[in-house]
């Protein structure tokens, strides 16, 4: 048995991130000794709305913290509440509401570590080790860890990497000038 998940959906604090728990939890109990788990974080296109990868292309805010919606009440309209803390983003900001928010790469620490799996990468490895029991795993060979410095000038200045030609390879307006 196999499960793949990302990092970052255990912290999200989001609906899902229960229900993925619940999943690992279950997974882990009943078939101790008898599966792989894969958690990491993978490259994606914009369809999946979550991680600092997507944040960065779609220069949203995907979660913002109550203080910056009381502050700023216009928000509401694009941004549900979740708990007390947080607001999850509903419906896509216009441009003259993003540039009056913080970039969004100011949520993601410049020293702060993180992981980016090619999903090619996870697929191949997937399937060629099928039969295999690992427990849990983090990461592939393939992995890479970066800096979020690190990521941010690979979308300024994508080279022939992994994540550089990712970032290579997405359209759109990425509002550079502000990372």
């Amino acid at each position: 048995m196999i499960l793949v998940s990302t990092k970052s959906v255990f912290d999200s604090g989001a609906r899902y991130s229960a229900i993925h728990q619940k999943i690992y939890n279950g997974v882990i109990e009943a078939h101790q000794n008898k599966n792989t788990i894969y958690i990491m974080d993978t490259l994606y296109g914009k369809t999946l709305k979550k991680g600092f990868i997507n944040d960065l292309l779609s220069r949203q805010w995907t979660y913002i913290s109550n203080d910056i919606v009381l502050g700023k009440p216009k928000l509401e309209k694009y941004y549900q509440k979740v708990n007390d803390q947080l607001w999850d983003l509903v419906e896509p900001l216009p441009d003259e509401l993003l540039r009056d928010l913080e970039p969004i790469s100011d949520i993601y620490p410049d020293e702060m570590c993180y992981q980016v799996t090619a999903i090619n990468d996870l697929v191949c490895h997937l399937v060629a080790n099928l039969n295999r029991i690992d427990g849990v795993k983090l990461g592939i060979d393939q992995s890479e860890i970066l800096t979020g410095r690190q990521i941010k000038n690979l979308l300024k200045n994508p080279d022939n990497s992994t994540l550089g030609r990712y970032f290579k390879k997405q359209e759109g307006d990425f509002n550079l000038e502000n990372l």
